[in-house]
């Protein structure tokens, strides 16, 4: 007489089979989810660069715009700091003027005048050089002593008085060129902006 197989004997190991092969899936999705990368982790802030050389003054100074970014934790991460060793000071930038450049020639009274332009507007305009024309945007003077204004106070004002020197400003006497196209008149105007904006954070080093 032939025994019959119980359905229940083969059924115990195919279902305890099956709940095994979903329990391992199971923990494979669980470790994927609790290791997946956060939205902090996968964010990352853009790196600041800084300018690198730009123009040399005729008594031989070397001009060139240098420096570290102003917050290197990350928090502010479009703001430069443009360190100009050779006249003492130092001045905050936005972005816009990353590619900031600087000339350093003599200024009234024995002061080291810095005049400064950028490299894309001197790309558009070289007319426009940070060594020509007195540059495109404002000048900076260090000097030693007391600062004495222009005769026209308007022209220039003073930035800060500290014991035997001072940085001032002188505004241009005129526009770096003339008869600009369109794209290079609003960079200009725009960049020159973004300078006077950020004249406030001038400093000695």
């Amino acid at each position: 007489m032939k025994q019959r197989l119980s359905p229940t004997g083969f059924a115990a190991p195919v279902i305890l089979l099956l709940l095994a092969v979903i329990l391992m899936i199971g923990g494979i999705g669980a470790y994927l989810y609790m290791n997946r990368p956060s939205k902090s982790q996968t964010t990352s802030t853009a790196a600041v660069t800084t300018p690198t050389g730009a123009t040399t003054s005729p008594n031989g100074i070397p001009g060139g715009a240098t420096g570290a970014p102003a917050n290197q934790s990350g928090s502010t991460p479009n703001i430069n700091v443009i360190k100009v060793s050779e006249a003492g000071f130092q001045i905050t930038v936005p972005d816009s003027l990353r590619d900031l450049t600087y000339h350093v020639g003599g200024g009234p009274n024995g002061a080291r005048a810095v005049t400064f332009s950028t490299v894309s507007l001197s790309k558009l305009v070289p007319q426009c050089d940070a060594a020509s024309n007195s540059g495109a945007f404002t000048t900076i003077l260090s000097g030693k002593g007391t600062y004495t204004p222009p005769d026209n106070p308007a022209n220039g004002k003073l930035i800060k008085q500290y014991n035997g020197s001072y940085l001032a400003y002188l505004l241009p006497t005129g526009p770096c060129a003339k008869g600009l196209s369109v794209t290079a008149q609003n960079l200009l105007d725009d960049q020159a902006q973004a300078f006077t904006d950020a004249l406030s954070s001038v400093k000695a080093l």
